[in-house]
């Protein structure tokens, strides 16, 4: 089934556009990264696109699957890239290390735009795969999950 709405939000991402982001959203548009605490109007949305095309300038976009309830979705997508740019938030060197992070948006849209999206994304996930978990007790946890990840992951045949 097609979703015109999210059919194009993906694809704006996935072509690194900015500008063709911001075409997807209502002028009123609100667009929420829980990971990072911020939220953004559809003039600064195209920073989120810039943040992610510094960090990997190949990164790739797919949606995973879509519910939609009227002009509500729930989208679950799939971000692939290699680390080849710096983390600047974090003052990270890039790593040349591939990553694969899952998130989800939760869309309300409004005359064929997006009006309003929140997006969560697996944050710890990004890190570790890139090779800068924080250190201390939170190091350890991560550590740990790792472990769990390796050997109880649904659907990997461990």
């Amino acid at each position: 089934m097609e979703h015109p709405v999210v059919d194009a939000f993906v694809a704006a991402w996935d072509s690194h556009n900015a500008d063709a982001l911001r075409a997807t959203l209502s002028e009123d548009a609100i667009y929420e990264v829980v990971p990072q605490g911020r939220s953004f109007g559809p003039d600064k949305v195209a920073e989120q696109v810039d943040f992610m095309h510094s960090l990997s300038s190949d990164f790739s976009m797919k949606a995973v699957s879509v519910l939609r309830d009227g002009d509500r979705y729930a989208v679950e997508w799939e971000l692939t890239g290699v680390n080849d740019g710096p983390f600047g938030p974090l003052g990270l060197d890039p790593s040349g290390r591939t990553f694969n992070i899952r998130g989800t948006w939760i869309m309300e849209a409004e005359n064929g735009k997006v009006r309003f999206c929140r997006a969560y994304w697996d944050f710890a996930g990004l890190l570790r795969q890139i090779g800068a978990t924080p250190g201390g007790q939170v190091e350890w946890q991560m550590t740990a999950w790792n472990d769990e990840l390796e050997t109880d992951t649904p659907g990997s045949g461990n």
